[in-house]
């Protein structure tokens, strides 16, 4: 059974017909058009949080449907992916949010790290990230924000984003307090 998807976007729609979920996955192909290859329609983006949009959701059900092994190894890729990415290259449009998403998993694993609460995010529980997960999810985060730079065009408020790559950065990374004398 499907049922209206909260924050469906007419405007995106290439199809024009509304965003559904079917059993907790995103289903937004355009089958049924005449002449349609079933494409998947680019909704986008509803808020600044790592699971608010599209990709980074479906990034959360492919971790749901695989093991604990697969899901140490879906973070490490996207993050490798994204922090190997020269600035001088394009960054994948998927994996920048997907980035972020798996930037907060591994951050919820941190000291003052907070478990990751979204109604889009995975359901399942996340095996422990190995240490060097923080590092790369550093520097993806660093990659994102380093210009040229990733922005969806789906946002509508670039600072929130940036604040939302700032705080998981800060959490993953703490700033030092700088010591004058050592006593």
């Amino acid at each position: 059974m499907s049922q209206r998807h909260p924050f469906a976007m007419w405007s995106g729609m290439p199809c024009g017909r509304e965003l559904t979920v079917a059993l907790g996955h995103i289903d937004n192909r355009c089958e049924d058009l005449p002449g349609d290859k079933g494409e998947v329609a680019a909704v986008g983006f509803w808020d600044s949080s790592p699971f608010g949009n599209d990709d980074a959701a479906d990034f959360a059900v492919g971790l749901d449907q695989t093991t604990a092994q697969g899901r140490i190894e879906m973070v490490g890729t996207v993050l490798e992916r994204v922090a190997n990415t020269g600035i001088t290259e394009d960054l994948d449009a998927g994996d920048a949010p997907r980035a972020v998403a798996a930037a907060a998993l591994v951050t919820a694993q941190c000291p003052a790290g907070e478990p990751v609460r979204s109604n889009y995010g995975p359901s399942t529980s996340m095996p422990l990230f190995p240490g060097y997960l923080r590092q790369l999810a550093i520097d993806a985060l660093d990659r994102l924000v380093t210009p040229p730079f990733w922005l969806a065009d789906g946002w509508r408020d670039d600072a929130a984003w940036h604040r939302t790559i700032s705080d998981l950065r800060n959490l993953l990374d703490p700033p030092q307090a700088e010591t004058l004398f050592d006593l």
